[in-house]
């Protein structure tokens, strides 16, 4: 029996040559590609580079511009302040110069003194120790203002925006007068004999207690007419029952707490206009307030109109106080309470 036959070969050789030829040809296009891909790649970065290279180049070129003008800048700069220390150099040399010739013009003055006037005596330490007091007591007379100022400004509860005014608006005049006072006694001494000197000495103490006396009496006089002033700052008992009544009506707006809690306290103006509709019991002008700011002025004279207006000084006596919540009510309390306070 005879095997069976093979298939032939040839056919499969020639596939496979012809699938080779066929890759390697492939890969010649390929690699071909890729050349002119490089070739395109080197020549398109070598076109992008010049652009690069000018913007660095502008970019140093205004940075060093920059650098340099800045140094301009610190140069004239350096030098300006060169020139004002040679001003100030210059300014201090002629002012040591002029304090030599001060004190050679003060020294030609004492000679002067001596040779012309023989009774003259040199100043002692007696006597600069009385300027150095009489200055002191300059310096403390106007620091009595400023303490006076403080207390009037800030002495009363009631006046919740202080009143600012200069310090020596009182008495400046009469501080600079008697000042101008003690340079004139002080010349004096510098001629005048020994026993002048000490009459000038009394006189100028009695100046002085009589001008403290002065600016006391004046400081007190001002202050007593801003206490007393014509301003009406407080409320009375009709009043305020007026402005309660006005508040229980208006109660949603006043105790409104977006703006009760944020409101800033009313200025001397308003509690004064407050106070002023709510004693004359003005209803009319009262609803042109702002409910808050009227709660706010009924918080704030509520405990003195109590201390005012009530026998005891208080809303509630003592037996009241000290009996049992349970056993009263509203009858029972306005018996309690004394005949005035009832209404």
């Amino acid at each position: 029996m005879n095997p069976p036959s093979s298939p032939p070969m040839a056919p499969l050789f020639n596939n496979y040559h012809q699938r080779t030829t066929n890759l390697r040809s492939k890969i010649l296009q390929n690699e071909q590609q890729r050349v002119q891909l490089e070739e395109k790649l080197r020549f398109m970065s070598m076109n992008n580079s010049v652009p690069y290279k000018r913007k660095q180049i502008q970019h140093i070129q205004t940075y060093f511009a920059r650098l340099n003008h800045e140094s301009q800048r610190a140069e004239q700069r350096n030098l300006q302040l060169l020139n004002d220390l040679t001003q100030a150099q210059q300014h201090l040399e002629k002012l040591h110069s002029d304090a030599e010739n001060l004190i050679h013009l003060k020294n030609d003055y004492v000679n002067y003194l001596e040779a012309n006037y023989p009774n003259w005596q040199k100043p002692t330490s007696n006597q600069t120790s009385t300027n150095l007091n009489s200055s002191n007591e300059y310096d403390r007379l106007a620091q009595h203002v400023k303490q006076q100022d403080h207390l009037e400004s800030y002495g009363n509860l009631r006046q919740s925006v202080p009143i600012n005014r200069q310090s020596y608006d009182v008495d400046s005049s009469m501080l600079f007068k008697r000042y101008e006072d003690q340079l004139k006694v002080g010349f004096e001494r510098t001629i005048s004999p020994s026993t002048p000197v000490i009459n000038n000495e009394i006189k100028d103490q009695q100046q002085d207690e009589q001008s403290i006396s002065e600016s006391n009496e004046i400081i007190s006089s001002f202050s007593r007419a801003r206490r007393n002033g014509s301003l009406r700052m407080e409320l009375n008992r009709t009043g305020l029952y007026f402005l309660l009544d006005y508040i229980e009506k208006e109660l949603k707006d006043t105790i409104d707490k977006k703006k009760f809690y944020r409101l800033d306290p009313p200025t001397i103006a308003q509690k004064r206009t407050i106070l002023d509709i709510a004693n004359d019991q003005q209803t009319f002008s009262l609803k042109d307030v702002d409910p808050t700011t009227t709660s706010m002025v009924i918080l704030d004279q509520l405990p003195s109109t109590v201390r005012r207006t009530t026998i005891n000084n208080c809303l509630f006596t003592e037996d009241i106080l000290s009996s049992n919540v349970k056993d009263l009510n509203k009858d029972i309390i306005t018996q309690m309470l004394p005949e005035q306070d009832r209404t």
